[in-house]
């Protein structure tokens, strides 16, 4: 047979007024901080780049959040690298037209040099080779026709250099088997 024991309760009741006195009210033990401990527990610059070195290579390199892509593309922004890069974009073009300027003169060497050296013909296909390649300003054709402008670039007969086979003529050699 079970032992059957009596157990007390005790009911401790508080007024109203011993109530507030008494109890705690405050939210102190759900893990309220004060701005003293909020403070302490603050990150530092220095401390933020002293963990950065430690986790360096335990950051991906890729991907939206959490990621050396995302702390380039979020520092750029913040930074104003945008400025930046449109600058370099317009510097870029100008590089580009830079060397298409050279192309249409080395172009234009050669063939001098092919005509001099007595050769009009291979000359004259290295011309028409470089106008069915350049536009008239000079811009290099993109493989769908376009310059490198994005402009059409009609061939003489009014076809673009794809729909004329353009290109194709050797220089190194003259394109007409000529010496160069």
């Amino acid at each position: 047979m079970a032992k059957s024991e009596r157990i007390d309760l005790l009911r401790k009741v508080y007024s109203k007024s011993e109530y507030t006195k008494i109890i705690n009210t405050n939210f102190t033990q759900l893990g309220v901080s004060t701005i003293a401990e909020l403070e302490e527990n603050q990150v530092t610059v220095e401390q933020f780049f002293g963990y950065y070195n430690d986790l360096f290579y335990d950051i991906p390199v890729e991907g939206e959040t959490n990621s050396h892509e995302y702390l380039a593309k979020t520092s750029a922004e913040y930074a104003g690298f945008d400025e930046d890069s449109e600058e370099i974009e317009a510097l870029r073009q100008e590089i580009t037209g830079l060397r298409e300027e050279l192309l249409a003169l080395q172009i234009e060497s050669a063939a001098t040099s092919v005509e001099e050296a007595g050769n009009k013909e291979t000359a004259d296909a290295i011309r028409n080779e470089a106008s069915l390649t350049l536009d008239r300003d000079g811009n290099v054709a993109a493989v769908d026709g376009t310059s490198t402008d994005n402009t059409n670039i009609i061939a003489p007969g009014g076809q673009s250099p794809m729909a004329t086979g353009g290109g194709g003529a050797n220089f190194a050699t003259g394109g007409g088997g000529g010496s160069y």
